[in-house]
């Protein structure tokens, strides 16, 4: 399970955050808030099956997005509205 709130109170300057292979299987915005300067994620094999909005609102430097070897069936519409990826790796991809 995946902690919300986790970066919450830490106004943190993580530039990257690495989670693979995890076993992650829902992400929400909860879990990203505190992250003002976030540029790369890496959410790659996890269990994820769905991206909805607002999961990445508040990341607004966000640079590179990688979720691939996930099990993503839908991403919720307007999911990047409020920032655009430049790089966002294999939403789609068959897990291996």
């Amino acid at each position: 399970v995946f902690a919300t709130n986790l970066f919450k109170n830490e106004k943190s300057l993580f530039l990257s955050i690495i989670l693979s292979n995890n076993s992650i299987e829902t992400i929400t915005y909860e879990n990203f808030t505190g992250l003002p300067v976030l540029m790369v994620l890496d959410l790659s094999g996890n269990k994820i099956a769905s991206i909805a909005n607002p999961v990445f609102n508040g990341l607004n430097l966000l640079y590179m997005l990688n979720v691939s070897h996930n099990q993503i069936s839908s991403v919720g519409n307007g999911t990047f509205e409020k920032q655009k990826p430049q790089y966002v790796k294999s939403f789609f991809r068959a897990q291996e």
